[in-house]
């Protein structure tokens, strides 16, 4: 486990530092948090030196993990994964002195970006972790129960170590609208027809699609090579995203003019449950890390031969 020393240590150090930070400066309209961002609903916001401010909690006696993993990234050697991070900005409060964590707006390149956020791994929770998170007793029992059940039974998550947590929709397109909450539940148990329609731009051609589905496949491609370099040993990935992002307005003639590559957008988000050990510190997860890693990389394989597929 990681030292509780050293938890206890930064948290009291970041409560004490939180009316030293600066005041978040927010920007509107908010281009980091959509309508079907999944997972963190009116806690996302724009801020005017181009980051997105994601609100987090400081419990007493307990690290944010997530906090302190995007502290902790600079002390990985260079490696390729790293390009799949969004960029660490800080921290920020608002007047009531609640405490942002600002990382790069991924978003920021695309107008009206077209996303879908697939939670990673066939495992995504372990005990010791969410012990770091505050949870104790019944409350943490509960919640391995429910990650269990949704890994394992109510999700694609075993089967295909990965599940979809959300994507956008064309509310004005009836057919591209998940009606009810049977289609939401067999969208993360049956993924595969939901990222095809995640892809297919009504209003574009087929050579837009394929020149999608291709830059897809690359950095998928690219993100599993960066999963098979050495250096990832103090690295445990539990229950982060892949964001996949397009733009769904632009001219057509402009995207396929465009490099293949600069069309679309993958970036690794969400580690509120993982987390970078230092050196001479013992695993947090209660499991061998690479069972976690082990996870994304069989889930990003699939992904990239889903991708490649006609």
């Amino acid at each position: 486990m990681v030292s509780m020393v050293l938890l206890q240590a930064t948290a009291t150090a970041t409560a004490t530092l939180n009316s030293q930070l600066p005041l978040c400066q927010f920007k509107y309209p908010n281009s980091c948090q959509g309508k079907d961002s999944g997972g963190h609903s009116n806690s996302i916001f724009s801020t005017v030196d181009g980051y997105c401010a994601k609100k987090i909690k400081i419990k007493k006696n307990h690290s944010n993990l997530e906090l302190e993993f995007y502290k902790r990234l600079h002390s990985l050697a260079p490696i390729p994964i790293l390009s799949f991070f969004p960029q660490f900005g800080g921290q920020c409060q608002n007047e009531k002195g609640q405490v942002f964590l600002k990382v790069e707006n991924v978003k920021a390149d695309f107008k009206n970006p077209w996303e879908m956020d697939l939670k990673m791994g066939a495992f995504t929770s372990s005990k010791q972790e969410l012990k770091e998170n505050g949870k104790t007793g019944l409350a943490l029992y509960r919640k391995l129960f429910t990650h269990g059940m949704l890994d394992k039974y109510l999700s694609s998550s075993r089967r295909h170590c990965f599940r979809i947590t959300n994507k956008s929709i064309d509310r004005s397109r009836p057919s591209f609208l998940l009606q009810t909450q049977w289609d939401k539940l067999k969208m993360k148990k049956f993924p595969l027809p939901y990222i095809e329609q995640y892809l297919q731009h009504p209003l574009r051609s087929k050579a837009f699609h394929q020149k999608l589905k291709q830059c897809f496949s690359h950095k998928l491609a690219q993100l599993y090579q960066a999963l098979q370099e050495p250096g990832l040993e103090d690295l445990t990935l539990i229950g982060s995203s892949l964001l996949f992002i397009y733009p769904y307005d632009g001219l057509e003639e402009d995207l396929l003019l465009a490099d293949t590559d600069q069309i679309c957008k993958v970036k690794i988000i969400d580690f509120a449950h993982s987390y970078i050990r230092l050196k001479a510190e013992p695993s947090l997860s209660g499991h061998a890390d690479g069972k976690f890693i082990q996870g994304h990389r069989q889930g990003v394989k699939g992904l990239r031969d889903f991708f490649l597929a006609e």
